[in-house]
């Protein structure tokens, strides 16, 4: 997609423009509050939506309701319409946007499936880059780095993905956690109706046999709930009704006395270590406050930079101490979690013996509801509620525990309430004389019974503990292998990526950086970059680089980033004032790399330094059709604007008119102009001068005798090659350049007359057109017919290698052959 025309009405400072592009190059240059920049907030919100420059950090309360028409002007009124030129469709399309309805883009339905995807990948906004953004993806911490580089990739969906397998692994984790609960519980009611305290499936089928053995059965080897009672005949009832089998409640009794004794002595030693780690930590600020803020912290290490200001609340640090200060907070926070890891083994001991009892309290609750005793059952079932609430705080500790219901000796009482010893006794003697004792076979057949259901329990928690066990292995199986191939993915994607940045950033520095290498590396949900600098080692780009060579990493990776993402989609390429660090020596190189690399990209550049808007016209970026001028800006009409014509076109119109001091100022200012870019390219050599300002009559020597000494070493090269038709063709140049000087050295004399002397009444249009079709045929000679650019030397070292155009039409070869 390249723009052919951009019609602004109301938008951000301009009020009404129509610019053509015709899908070519354009620049437009102005000072800074010309109006420049709502160019591109109008194309922008054209293919979007939105202006992006109202959006993100620092953007307050701004709308683009309110902020994106022009002053005083409705969102109703303020409208954008594009001409694009679409792969796939002959004719222009037209699409239109209004800023009352920006999310309704307007176009014919009928080319709904082009446009669509192309509008899809502008949202990214990949196609326009501006100051504010040229240094994010370069100093930007890496977590932000990743975010926006991915945003621009459309690969955030890779990290929601991860994300979402990260959270389904969590989910998954705690219900593993609560189904190994429910199992811990399922061996504990078994354990506590055999009378044991630990669970042992041998045991267990040991009294299970014993007990068929009473009834006659044979042994089973395997503890299923459906072969308890097999082939085994229930005993002949004693008593009418439900009765309470008085041994098994005799046992159930034994088993809380065995636990109360000796899970008292263990509980007690285990929860005071507890409560000293826990008070260790509460009772410390520091530890706890930095336990909390781990994550913080480690987040703050990351976003430290050589500036020394906090990145939370950019207080300023002394030299390095904040990272000094954090480090140590770190350590104490990893301290904290060491301590917790003790913590959590001691409180799950203690919630197992409380488990254990939990399970046997219930099994005689049982038996007392059964025996109809109201006031010992509402004792038991209170006793019960409390283990609860004591479980819940061990299983939170250091959020919940201990409380003040939950002191030492609270916890002393709970595991052995006051009088436990007399108060199970006296609940014994009562279900004795409300119930006989049952024969063994009864006793036998009860327990069979009971122990039915809880190998039921048994089984089917088992089960679920055994599918949350192989989902949470499943699911965190998936977050490694998806990590890994998102690694292994990126990593090659992004090193295809620094590959071309690096050879972007090499091309525009040249010699200076030959050398330069970068490692663009994912690092979990981070991006790590580091460059080279000059052969120290890998550094952050900002640790040691200057400002305008961080400029020039962003541009070159945003570069980079574009040709991956947009190549025969959008073609379109929006800089926006980015190269005001880029020093002038390396704007030209930067031109040649955008005419190298992208030669069928359209770029729109906007900037504030005329010499910058020159440079790309002598470049061949931009014909004289597509650079424009805005200047005189006001909030009434908003900018001036001077579709700039060339040189040329100026002076022919001031010949038209016979105004010749004119049509001779013109021609000696923009010759300067020229043949200052043209000495820089060609390295032709001018006497210096402080002020860096030289006339015409200082350059077009220097540029002359330059390009004709390359004229030589071409023809030289030519011979050496045995390349004849070449030679030929360059003998015949050097023949028609020569011409040309001798008809400047007659006719040169006629500016300097008329621009110093002010004899311009002697001077006629036909005085002065012999001067202007000399320079012209000159001009024509020193730039490609094809490109525009101004032809250039390149340099294998400090030798000269060959002299081209931007692209490539012309390519002289200035190599000798190597002699045998």
């Amino acid at each position: 997609m390249k723009l052919l025309e951009i019609e602004i009405h109301n938008v951000r400072g301009i009020v009404e423009e129509v610019l053509t592009a015709d899908g070519k190059n354009l620049v437009i240059w102005g000072p800074n509050g010309s109006g420049k920049s709502a160019v591109v907030d109008a194309i922008d919100f054209v293919l979007t939506g939105k202006v992006t420059r109202l959006e993100g950090t620092g953007t307050g309360k701004l709308k683009l309701s309110t902020h994106g028409p022009h002053i005083d002007r409705r969102p109703v009124d303020a409208t954008v319409r594009a001409k694009l030129k679409v792969p796939g469709i002959e004719n222009p399309i037209e699409i239109k946007r209004s800023m009352a309805t920006p999310s309704k883009c307007e176009y014919e339905r009928s080319l709904k499936p082009h446009i669509e995807p192309l509008l899809e990948l502008a949202k990214r906004g990949q196609h326009v880059l501006t100051r504010r953004e040229v240094l994010k993806f370069v100093t930007a911490d890496a977590n932000t780095r990743a975010k926006e580089i991915q945003e621009l990739l459309n690969i955030k969906e890779i990290e929601l993905t991860r994300k979402a397998l990260v959270a389904a692994s969590n989910t998954l984790s705690g219900e593993l956690k609560n189904a190994q609960q429910n199992l811990d519980m399922a061996k504990k009611g078994v354990s506590s109706t055999v009378e044991q305290i630990q669970f042992d499936a041998a045991n267990v089928l040991k009294v299970i046999n014993r007990n068929r053995q009473v009834l006659g059965g044979q042994p089973i080897r395997k503890l299923r709930h459906g072969e308890l009672k097999k082939d085994i005949t229930p005993p002949i009832a004693q008593t009418s009704g439900k009765s309470v089998n008085v041994t098994l409640f005799e046992g159930q009794v034994r088993t809380i006395r065995n636990l109360l004794s000796e899970g008292n002595k263990e509980i007690a030693e285990k929860d005071e270590n507890l409560r000293s780690f826990i008070a260790s930590i509460k009772t410390n600020p520091t530890l706890l406050r930095a336990y909390s803020q781990r994550q913080l912290i480690v987040l703050g290490q990351s976003l430290l930079d050589e500036s020394g200001k906090c990145p939370l609340c950019e207080t300023d640090w002394p030299d390095d101490d904040l990272s000094v200060y954090l480090g140590e907070r770190l350590l104490t926070a990893n301290s904290v979690a060491s301590q917790q890891e003790q913590i959590r083994q001691l409180s799950e001991t203690i919630v197992g013996v409380l488990r254990s009892l939990q399970s046997s309290i219930e099994n005689i609750i049982n038996f007392v509801r059964l025996a109809g005793f109201e006031q010992e059952l509402s004792q038991l079932q209170s006793w019960i509620d409390r283990l609860k609430d004591l479980i819940s705080a061990l299983e939170k500790p250091l959020e919940k525990y201990p409380v003040e219901r939950f002191s030492g000796a609270q916890v002393k009482r709970l595991l052995a309430p006051d009088n436990v010893s007399e108060f199970l006794t006296n609940i014994t003697e009562q279900i004795r004389k409300k119930y006989p004792e049952s024969s063994p076979e009864q006793t036998a057949w009860d327990t069979l019974t009971s122990l039915v259901e809880n190998v039921k329990i048994l089984e089917r928690d088992t089960e679920k503990d055994r599918i949350a066990t192989l989902v949470h292995k499943r699911a965190v199986s998936l977050v490694e292998c998806f990590e890994q191939a998102r690694n292994k993915t990126l990593s090659a994607l992004y090193h295809s990526v620094k590959d071309r940045f690096v050879e972007f950033y090499r091309f525009l520095h040249g010699s200076d950086e030959e050398n330069f290498g970068a490692s663009l590396q994912p690092d979990g949900a981070a991006l790590n970059f580091e460059v080279d600098f000059h052969g120290r080692g890998p550094h952050p780009p900002h640790a040691l680089h200057s400002e305008g060579h961080q400029d020039s990493m962003g541009l070159c990776l945003y570069l980079a980033l574009a040709e991956r993402l947009t190549e025969g989609k959008i073609d379109l390429i929006i800089l926006d004032d980015v190269v005001m660090s880029v020093d002038a020596t390396h704007r030209m190189q930067l031109c040649r790399l955008m005419n190298h690399f992208f030669p069928n990209r359209q770029f729109l550049i906007t900037t504030h330094d005329r010499n910058w808007a020159h440079q790309l016209r002598s470049a061949g970026m931009v014909n004289k059709a597509g650079l424009i001028e805005f200047y005189n800006w006001n909030v009434a009409t908003g900018p001036s604007v001077n579709h700039e014509p060339g040189m040329w076109e100026k002076i022919k119109t001031s010949l038209d008119r016979n105004d010749i001091p004119s049509a001779a100022g013109q021609l000696r200012r923009g010759s300067e102009e020229f043949y200052s870019f043209v000495c820089e390219n060609l390295q032709a050599r001018v006497t210096y001068k402080p002020n860096g300002r030289w006339e015409l009559g200082e350059l077009l020597p220097a540029a002359v005798g330059r390009y004709k000494d390359i004229l030589k070493q071409a023809k030289r090269s030519a011979q050496s090659w045995s390349k004849d038709e070449i030679f030929a063709d360059l003998n015949e140049l050097d023949s028609t350049i020569g011409q040309i000087q001798k008809r400047l050295d007659a006719e040169g004399w006629t500016i300097n007359t008329s621009v110093h002397y002010n004899e311009w009444e002697n001077l006629t249009q036909a005085d002065f057109l012999p001067v202007f079709d000399a320079f012209q045929d000159l001009y024509a000679h020193l730039t490609c017919a094809t490109c525009g650019s101004i032809l250039y030397v390149t340099l294998i070292g400090q030798s000269p290698e060959s002299l081209r155009c931007s692209c490539d039409k012309i390519n002289w070869n200035l190599k000798m052959k190597p002699k045998n």
